[in-house]
């Protein structure tokens, strides 16, 4: 079982992400996670802004 951390669930979200995004860009210049999570919650993105806000629970689930 692979265990993804949340910078490799940022990593892959932002494969995606168009680069006008905001929360690309807040990805791309290392914004911290809360600053993220609000962009991605604003952009609809909300898989991702959950991941964030918890992050112990999305890690369990990404090595289930």
């Amino acid at each position: 079982m692979e265990t993804k951390t949340i910078t490799d669930i940022l990593q892959s979200f932002r494969e995606d992400l168009p680069d006008h995004s905001k929360t690309a860009t807040a990805i791309d210049r290392g914004a911290p996670w809360e600053e993220i999570s609000a962009c991605a919650e604003a952009e609809g993105i909300h898989k991702l802004a959950a991941a964030l806000l918890n992050p112990e629970r999305e890690q369990v689930r990404a090595s289930a």
